[in-house]
């Protein structure tokens, strides 16, 4: 069976201003689960049981490349209270898009899907389109990201709009990297 969740994100407002009130709304909508960026100021033990009393699971929670760096430890730890089998990078802003920059966060990837799976979960990163620009001649740096994580800790989430927004076929992508895919 396949469940169908939401990201968070894409309601972020309505989420902020009453996060266990659109948990509800989300399940009776239809919906199976939820992927979290930020649980806006709401304990982890008040969102799990609000997860709960809704019949909702968590599939993931996105988490910023500056909390990756600075605090790794502290958000596995939020993943794990919050009932996440997964967190997941959702892209990286503010950089110049070269070679050495995708190497960088290639190597973050990697070290936070350690220790994700030190903790039995899993890590992804969020696929937004910035990657397919070509870092050295005849390499992008999804290439980069591809080539340089470990698939076994690093697996991916295309954002389909996204993929298709920078020229790419998300559905050959998607067929293409199968094996590496963990959600859409």
């Amino acid at each position: 069976m396949t469940s169908i969740g939401l990201q968070l994100y894409s309601i972020r407002d309505i989420a902020a201003a009453d996060l266990l009130g659109t948990l509800t709304r989300v399940a009776e909508i239809g919906y199976d689960g939820v992927e979290f960026a930020g649980t806006y100021g709401v304990d982890a033990a008040t969102v799990r049981q609000g997860l709960a009393d809704a019949g909702l699971a968590a599939a993931g929670a996105h988490v910023s490349v500056p909390l990756l760096e600075e605090s790794l430890a502290e958000q596995i730890e939020l993943a794990l209270a919050l009932g996440c089998p997964a967190i997941g990078c959702p892209g990286f802003w503010n950089v110049d898009y070269t070679l050495p920059t995708f190497e960088r966060m290639a190597q973050l990837f990697n070290q936070a899907g350690a220790a994700c799976a030190d903790a039995g979960i899993g890590f992804y990163y969020h696929i937004h389109g910035h990657e397919f620009v070509e870092v050295a001649p005849g390499q992008s740096g999804m290439d980069v990201l591809l080539t340089q994580t470990d698939p076994a800790l690093v697996t991916l989430q295309p954002d389909v709009y996204w993929v298709a927004k920078a020229g790419v076929d998300p559905v050959a992508f998607v067929r293409e990297h199968a094996a590496r895919c963990s959600s859409l």
